[in-house]
């Protein structure tokens, strides 16, 4: 997809040691925005002033993340995202401390299925503290909409094991996948920077060739619906391993991040189902209060609809923009603003054809999709990104200039080649088949998992 990487150098013992400074540092920052909102929802009541002066506390902590982050790695995927973690938990805490039901209280959570009532203190700020880093607000009365469930190979009752053993099977095969993208990437001549990626051409339509408009469809949709959703997975499926496996959580706190792809024949499907959830309760929880409890804008109108839409991608936009910075790309080089924004005027074309479309068929929403309905719209969603996603895409990878955003601890494809790597990825007879068990075969799955967890309680009892 990109030119030929150079693989970054083994980092040398004096940068270990700074990076594992730095880390420490960033561990403690993080334990401060965890644990300090969780004390404040426990030990203080509403509008307390304490609350207040938490929150430019709070984003200090997030600008010094942001600052550290890129010390602790070569990875600039991981190490973007990392910095941005911050940042979000900062505006999620200003809806948990001010905004959630003016302020959210121990006694709020025991109402809303998020604490228990005869829990001592201790268990109280774990409990808040878990609160704190739910952006997703799973299993309480906050839950965001469309949260995809456990899968059924699973069971009904999810299993510690079984959890544990899905998760690393399907983080295997994700890091296969990865490490064969990486395969593939160093054969790529350098010369195609410059003939997909070119200055400016991003914005280009109608002058654009066949074969470089069968790259920027292939690119926006490979992007979306492989590579950005194995990397932003797979960090999801290690961090429920190390939680998980540790006992600090349970399985179903960990719902899986990603939707159904089937999903994403809409705009409004496609983020609000298909893509993951992590900025959804943070961010329309601030946009909800600005306009209606601060500017009082009418509802339901399809004016705040709209500007709320609009200021929930600004946010996103900035949210990306400012991890662009990494890349050595300014907010507004990085053309993160100008594409999550689009998504607002999209919505608007979106919802005026479909309300037309049902005026003309006398369907309603509650009606089923037909297939060539969803086809259609699977068509619409992905020429939408592919006329703004390469605003965003085009910098970031000049600024790149063929390194991939990622890389890897150890390299598989170096030992077995890209014909050895394609037979681990389809699980063929002779390359691990076992691999794609928990998709090709769920009752025996569930079944042989089921047998393990009870194993498992024995051993504890």
């Amino acid at each position: 997809m990109t030119a030929a990487p150079t693989y970054p150098i083994m980092i040398t013992t004096p940068e270990k040691a700074v990076a594992l400074d730095t880390l420490t540092v960033v561990l403690g920052l993080f334990g401060v925005q965890i644990l300090l909102p969780a004390v404040l929802i426990v030990a203080t009541p509403k509008r307390s002033i304490l609350r207040f002066l938490a929150i430019p506390c709070l984003g200090y902590a997030a600008y010094q993340v942001f600052e550290l982050a890129p010390a602790l790695s070569k990875n600039l995927f991981h190490v973007s995202f990392l910095s941005c973690v911050g940042l979000l938990i900062t505006a999620h805490c200003i809806n948990l401390l001010l905004i959630l039901n003016g302020g959210l209280t121990w006694s709020d959570m025991v109402r809303n299925r998020a604490g228990a009532a005869s829990a001592d203190f201790f268990s109280k700020v774990i409990s808040a503290a878990r609160l704190v880093v739910s952006l997703r607000g799973v299993n309480t009365a906050w839950e965001t909409k469309n949260l995809p469930q456990h899968p059924g190979s699973l069971g009904k009752q999810t299993g510690r094991a079984s959890f544990l053993l899905r998760q690393a099977a399907t983080l295997l095969w994700q890091y296969l996948f990865l490490d064969l993208l990486l395969e593939s990437a160093r054969h790529e001549p350098p010369e195609n920077m410059a003939k997909y990626f070119g200055q400016g051409m991003e914005f280009e339509y109608f002058s654009l060739s066949r074969e470089k408009w069968v790259h920027r469809v292939f690119a926006t949709f490979f992007t979306w619906f492989a590579v950005g959703r194995v990397l932003l997975d797979s960090s999801w499926r290690a961090s429920s391993l190390i939680f998980v496996g540790l006992g600090i959580d349970r399985p179903e706190n960990w719902r899986p991040l990603f939707g159904s792809v089937w999903e994403a024949y809409t705009l409004r499907n496609f983020w609000g189902k298909y893509w993951h959830q992590l900025l959804r309760w943070p961010f329309t929880s601030n946009t909800n209060f600005l306009l209606r409890q601060v500017l009082h804008f009418p509802r339901p109108t399809a004016l705040e609809r709209y500007t709320n839409n609009f200021l929930v991608f600004l946010l996103s936009g900035l949210l990306h923009a400012k991890a662009a910075r990494l890349f050595g790309l300014s907010m507004v080089e990085s053309g993160a603003i100008q594409f999550f924004t689009s998504f607002a005027l999209g919505y608007i074309i979106e919802d005026i054809v479909q309300a037309i479309y049902q005026k003309i068929t006398r369907k309603s929403d509650k009606d089923k999709t037909a297939v060539w309905e969803k086809l259609a719209g699977f068509t619409w969603v992905l020429f939408w990104l592919s006329i703004t996603y390469p605003w965003y895409l085009y910098p970031s990878q000049r600024a790149l200039n063929g390194t991939p955003a990622w890389t890897l601890p150890y390299h598989i494809a170096d030992k077995l080649g890209s014909e050895g790597m394609l037979g681990l990825l389809v699980g063929d007879d002779r390359n691990g088949k076992h691999i794609l068990v928990a998709d090709k075969e769920p009752a025996k799955w569930s079944a042989q998992n089921n047998q393990m967890d009870n194993w498992i309680k024995t051993r504890e009892l």
